[in-house]
C-alpha cells in the first residue's frame, strides 16, 4: 500500500488476502507510526495445556 500508493481494498486483491484482514493491517501500520510490521504482535506468553503427557509417550513406545 505505502510503497505502491494502492487503495486497501486493490492492494489486498494483489496480495489475495482478505481486504478486511488489509485494513487490519493497515490500520496496525498507521497506529505505529510504521514502525512494527503489521501482523506481527509479540505473544504473551501463554502457552495451551498440553494433551499428552508421559503415560502416552510410554503407551506409544
Amino acid at each position: 500500500i505505502q510503497e505502491a500508493g494502492l487503495t486497501v481494498p486493490k492492494a489486498a486483491v494483489e496480495c489475495g488476502i482478505p481486504r478486511s484482514t488489509a485494513y487490519k493491517f493497515s490500520d496496525q501500520w498507521n497506529v505505529s507510526d510504521g514502525t512494527v510490521l503489521p501482523g506481527s504482535k509479540p505473544r504473551t506468553g501463554i502457552s495451551r495445556p498440553k494433551k499428552l503427557f508421559a503415560e502416552h509417550t510410554e503407551f506409544l513406545i
